[in-house]
């Protein structure tokens, strides 16, 4: 049962013409909590709610194209990246990219590293506990994850054949 709250002057009906009292119109901006399911609020607000005043680009990272333009198989090491700067924004390295798209890596600081870096890192200088446990864990969810499609499995398998 929906929920009616009014707050102000509002129309007798939604979505109609509703105007001030000078004869221009209230827009009309429907907001809910999940896009157009859930709670939602009918508001009518006094200037467009979605008007742009003005476009325009926060920098201009540059993009210089490999002179080699064929497709094949590309090996991105991220490892040997230059170290970023403060921003993990204005300071992303940039992988790939088209007219389209870019794709690119950002780190959130000098000292952050993601995980694959690190292990790879920690590989390179000899096997430490913590990759050990990093291992283990790996190892544990595939088994885990294995086991219960198993299960799952024989069990559609067994309550068809009844």
């Amino acid at each position: 049962m929906p929920i009616y709250h009014k707050l102000g002057r509002l129309p007798a009906k939604r979505h109609v013409a509703f105007r001030k009292d000078d004869g221009s119109l209230y827009y009309e901006h429907l907001m809910g909590n999940r896009g157009f399911t859930g709670l939602q609020s009918l508001l009518y607000t006094l200037r467009r709610p979605t008007t742009v005043k003005a476009i325009e680009p926060a920098w201009v990272s540059p993009r210089e194209a490999e002179p080699d333009s064929s497709l094949r198989l590309r090996h991105l090491r991220t490892h040997r990246l230059p170290a970023p700067g403060g921003s993990a924004v204005r300071d992303r390295q940039l992988l790939v990219f088209n007219d389209d798209v870019a794709l690119s890596l950002a780190l959130r600081g000098p000292d952050d590293t993601t995980v694959p870096l690190y292990i790879f890192s920690a590989v390179q200088r000899r096997v430490t506990p913590s990759i050990h446990a990093i291992g283990s864990v790996i190892v544990f969810v595939g088994v885990v994850a294995f086991a219960g499609a198993a299960l799952a499995n024989r069990a559609i398998t067994h309550g068809r054949a009844r």
